[in-house]
């Protein structure tokens, strides 16, 4: 027996692969020959079938790399007369590892390698069975997105199949170009329209969008596209494609009162309210004028029409000798008495057929989405068809849910979304196991439906129950409130920079504040800081179950309630964002605690010499800032890094300032107050001045890792007496207990985005990309979920 493993292969630069979470897995080949690959990295969700088996449960995730999928050969060694099926067994096992990887793991992928097994192009010989997979919104108008849709290799799934649920692209030629690309990669390539295909550039355009549709539905015929439902005999298996259209009736939950948002979002809301549809798309007048009369019409008019016969153009009836083998284009009602029959059933629309599958509006940036993102006559539709599962879009947010739970049909969502939002809020769109999603493994596996996916908000509902009734927003739109008032006074968003090309902000939501763009790859390292909400309240048994024996006895040595509060919930946050980042279990990170308290990875290993991280909080907020050396650019080890964060309160600054201040600084904030004349106005500016140089120094203190007191060019070498400005420091570092002769740039800066009554700086290498994210009790389910 001989085995050759190829070497894991990078992504090829302006190709990147869209991010997935952290974990492992193992793989073996079980017949004719024993192969192991194990794999460490991000997961890809694919558990081979047939001649490839799965070490651990069937039902679980399986793993690739970050970068790129391992391209595993074999090349066997056996008798003369075993040659030749042992060849053709080999080509199979090729074939199928090739393809695992989905649209997240190709970026990598050997065209030469992968042309090899372009033949393999009928698995239902081998009795492996034609595959699956589901996407929505890939937005092709983004050319990063149409060169990832591209970029999937021909060859690995020219016996499988593609749901694509809607919203590819509203320009024409860009909709043809697409779909040709995936129908030349995939068997077949089922779709249905969404509301930005139906986009024609407003009022007064030669073609309105209802010839939009019909147009759209005639170049899938003439692609060789399937719009509607097939039977696959061999399979068992039923695919529904759904035409429907939203409503706002469809929205059966409260609004939320005003007073519960911040002022400056509710006014972004209010013009926000008229939606792209009204001004993208053109409906005929018989529809009516009001918009939500005209939906509600929409919505009966595109259910009715999956009750229609299906074209004689579309219907063709296999022969005798193809029955079994060729797809049967059916009616509505015959994939019903299908279903009814036994066979297993998937369906797919653009829009939401359940109002559970939407975010409560307290937490969404444009709460108005649940007026514009599902259909009650769809609604209705699904719950008579019962489908095993059913694949949607339109919202963008990763999703994968039983309703009802414990044997209710399974609702999934697998956006592409835009490149943007993919670096604004990438964790409510990712689902695990990359892109495509993966829906059915083929009629011989043990089992043909995947494992249930986690996804941010999927694992909240799953673990939460909904609370329309509750007014409580989520934190990040606070946050995003008193940033909305920062910004009003006058401060420029390019202010938040940390570097002259250098950070991006996020929040959890469905729209993001605007951020500058940036070339994130190109940067030596990448940061993200987590703000932690809620750190005040109770802890429970997700928090405490992850610390060390040690950690758990360090909080019972604190006196104060609030304090162990703290001390668990920060601790507890950062093993968890470090094991996703690292992909190592939470409990098994092990810490050293510098001179000053500040903590760090145990070394020298791989992991403590990739990523750095910094903590701070007061009051009921807390901040993690963790960051990743980028080895695309020749990073090999991250460099140290500070966050300090602060928040508000009285204190004797003057006798501060004189303690650690330099004179230039003790001047400065005797300027700022002295510039107010009201004796109030005086105590706010000399508040907010004064936090903002000591978070500057703090911060800086932290990477140097070091304290107030220490002696040492530290708290005198950096001058914060500038405000609302970056500053400037260098300094050696240590790496891998070896000081460095090279003196590396840092910057230091405080940040807009933080919630009102708060200073925050961080400190970081010069050019270091900056992300910022939110974490609270919403995101614990999908932190602490069984890898």
């Amino acid at each position: 027996l001989k085995i050759r493993r190829c070497d894991l292969e990078r992504p090829k630069s302006g190709r990147s692969a869209l991010p997935l979470p952290s974990g492992h897995m193992d793989f073996a080949i079980t017949a004719p020959a024993v192969v192991f690959a194990k794999e460490f990295g991000r997961a890809s969700d694919f558990v081979p079938v047939g001649s490839v088996q799965k070490r651990s449960h069937c039902a679980s995730h399986c793993s690739v790399a970050h970068f790129s999928v391992a391209v595993i050969t074999t090349s066997i060694c056996w008798r003369a007369r075993r040659a030749e099926s042992t060849r053709h067994s080999i080509r199979t096992c090729r074939a199928r590892l090739y393809s695992f990887s989905g649209l997240g793991g190709q970026s990598g992928a050997n065209p030469k390698v992968v042309a090899k097994s372009a033949h393999v192009s009928d698995q239902h010989e081998v009795g492996i069975g034609m595959r699956v997979f589901g996407i929505s919104d890939i937005h092709t108008d983004w050319a990063e997105n149409l060169a990832r849709l591209e970029g999937l290799p021909v060859g690995p799934f020219l016996s499988d199949a593609l749901l694509v649920a809607g919203d590819v692209s509203h320009d024409e030629a860009i909709f043809a170009r697409t779909m040709r690309a995936l129908r030349a990669r995939f068997a077949e390539v089922f779709f249905v329209p969404g509301n930005h295909d139906l986009w024609v550039g407003g009022r007064g355009m030669p073609m309105n969008s209802l010839q939009k549709h019909a147009w759209l539905l005639k170049c899938c015929v003439d692609l060789g596209i399937r719009t509607a439902p097939v039977r696959f005999l061999r399979e068992g298996l039923v695919i529904v494609p759904l035409l429907s259209w939203y409503h706002a009736e469809f929205d059966r939950e409260p609004d939320i009162p005003d007073g519960a948002w911040p002022r400056a979002l509710a006014r972004r809301q209010r013009r926000f309210a008229l939606l792209g549809d009204e001004v993208g798309c053109s409906w005929p007048e018989e529809l009516g004028v009001d918009r939500q009369q005209r939906n509600f019409a929409l919505a009966e008019l595109f259910d009715a029409a999956n009750d229609q016969p299906v074209p004689a153009a579309d219907f063709v009836a296999p022969s005798a000798s193809e029955q079994g083998t060729k797809p049967e284009t059916l009616s509505f009602e015959e994939a019903l008495a299908a279903r009814q029959r036994g066979e297993t059933v998937i369906s797919f629309s653009h829009f939401l057929p359940q109002p559970e599958l939407l975010p409560e509006k307290r937490f969404l940036f444009l709460p108005q989405l649940a007026k514009a993102a599902g259909s009650i006559p769809l609604q209705k539709r699904v719950e008579r068809l019962q489908p095993a599962l059913h694949l949607f879009g339109h919202t963008h947010f990763a999703w994968d849910q039983e309703l009802p739970p414990g044997g209710g049909t399974r609702f999934l969502q697998a956006p592409l979304g835009s490149p943007r939002e993919w670096r604004t809020r990438r964790r409510t769109m990712h689902l695990e196991g990359g892109l495509p999603a993966l829906l059915w493994r083929g009629h011989a596996a043990n089992c043909p439906m995947p494992a249930q996916r986690a996804a941010v908000w999927s694992s909240y509902y799953a673990a939460k129950l909904r609370q329309p009734l509750s007014s409580e927003v989520g934190p990040w739109i606070q946050m995003a409130g008193a940033f909305s008032r920062r910004k009003g006074a006058g401060l420029s968003p390019r202010s938040r920079l940390a570097g002259p090309s250098a950070v991006g902000s996020a929040e959890e939501g469905i729209d993001e504040i605007a951020i500058a763009e940036l070339d994130v790859a190109s940067a030596p390292a990448s940061a993200t800081l987590w703000f932690v909400w809620n750190i005040d309240r109770t802890t429970g048994h997700l928090q405490r179950s992850v610390l060390s024996r040690q950690e758990r006895a360090r909080a019972l040595t604190l006196k104060s309630v609030g304090a162990r509060r703290r001390f668990i919930w920060m601790r507890s946050a950062l093993r968890c964002l470090l094991s996703e980042q690292l992909g190592i279990p939470p409990e098994a990170l092990q810490f050293d605690i510098g001179p000053f308290g500040k903590p760090s990875l145990r070394g020298p290993s791989a992991a403590a010499r990739r990523c750095t991280f910094s903590v701070s909080h007061s009051g009921s907020l807390g901040g993690i800032l963790i960051c990743s050396a980028n080895p695309e650019v020749g990073a090999e080890a991250a460099l140290p890094v500070g966050l300090d964060l602060e928040r508000h309160r009285v204190r004797p600054f003057a006798s501060l300032a004189r303690r650690f201040f330099l004179s230039s600084e003790s001047n400065s904030l005797r300027d700022v107050a002295s510039d107010e004349e009201s004796q109030a106005g005086r105590e706010i500016a000399e508040l907010q001045a004064f936090f903002e140089m000591w978070t500057k120094k703090e911060a800086w203190l932290k990477a140097l890792g070091v304290g107030l007191n220490s002696a040492g060019p530290g708290l005198k070498g950096l001058d914060c007496s500038t405000l609302g400005e970056g500053t400037h420091a260098s300094f050696s570092f240590l790496v891998s207990g070896e000081r460095s002769d090279e003196v590396r740039p840092y910057f230091v800066r405080p940040l807009l985005e933080v919630p009102s009554g708060y200073s925050a700086a961080v400190a970081l290498p010069h050019g270091t990309s900056l992300q910022i994210e939110s974490l609270s009790a919403i995101g614990w389910p999908h932190l602490r979920r069984k890898k």
